[in-house]
């Protein structure tokens, strides 16, 4: 009975410690503020993807688009601080095979 309360605390330890990983690793990802004020925040999706939204400082969006690992991959948009397309990167593999403008009708 001895071995089995040991392996209970064990559990129990290392459950708290993974509770307290997630807490720390989640309040620093909301806390990714770049040096010139913009922030950044990443969404998990199932694919091995990430969504990331960068903001400015006043909290509107500057870009959205997904990473994996560090690199980019897919269609990025970015924004003016008043909230208009600026462009749109696509990027394949974490190289940019594209730009685009929008036009003025968008």
């Amino acid at each position: 009975m001895r071995g089995n309360n040991r392996i209970r605390l064990y559990m129990q330890v290392l459950f708290v410690i993974t509770i307290i990983t997630t807490i720390t690793l989640i309040y620093i990802n909301s806390k990714n503020k770049a040096k010139d004020g913009n922030v950044s925040h990443f969404f998990p999706q199932l694919n091995g993807l990430q969504e990331r939204v960068d903001k400015y400082p006043n909290g509107k969006i500057r870009a959205i688009g997904n990473v994996k690992g560090y690199n980019k991959e897919g269609r990025w948009i970015y924004y003016s601080p008043t909230g208009k397309i600026e462009f749109i990167e696509i990027y394949e593999n974490g190289i940019l095979v594209s730009t685009e403008k929008p036009t003025d009708k968008e």
